[in-house]
Parts: structure tokens; C-alpha cells; sequence
């Protein structure tokens, strides 16, 4: 997995994972782009799929857990609200 961390001098951050058959890239131009440059965003790219492409997959569990250290490196919050997930 790698991970894309975008405008970091933002103190608001909003995590964009992207679906199947998608991308990093792919998430940056229809989402983060359109969001403008006031937020900072985490946008990892999964094994198998954009930069991480070559990668070996493990496991959702450890995609989970690196996505977990990078949140503790960020100090924000995350939290559930209803199907979306936040950072505040």
C-alpha cells in the first residue's frame, strides 16, 4: 500500500478510500480536486491497485493497520457516521 498525504499544512483531514478497480489518482481528481486545497487528504492506493500496483498483498487487516499508524502520525480523530467515515 502507499499512501498519498496531500496539502499537509491543513489542519481538517478527509480520508478517500478508493473501490475496486480504482485508484489513488482517481480519487485525487474527482474528489479531492473538486474539494479545493482547504483540506489535507489521506488517499491510499490498495495493493494491486495505482502506485501500489506491484506490491504483494497481504492482507485487508494489515492495509487496515498501516492506514491505523498513519492516523496516529496525523493526530485526528476518525469516527463512523453512518456509512461514512470522518476525520475530524
Amino acid at each position: 500500500m502507499k499512501i498519498h498525504d496531500i496539502h499537509t499544512e491543513q489542519k481538517n483531514v478527509v480520508l478517500l478510500l478508493h473501490p475496486m478497480l480504482a485508484t489513488a489518482q482517481m480519487m485525487q481528481e474527482l474528489l479531492a480536486e473538486p474539494m479545493g486545497n482547504t483540506f489535507r487528504y489521506i488517499i491510499p492506493d490498495f495493493s494491486g491497485h495505482g502506485e501500489a500496483a506491484d506490491s504483494d498483498y497481504e492482507s485487508a487487516a494489515k492495509e487496515a493497520q498501516q492506514l491505523s499508524i498513519s492516523r496516529s502520525r496525523i493526530s485526528a480523530k476518525f469516527s463512523w457516521h453512518s456509512e461514512h467515515l470522518w476525520v475530524q
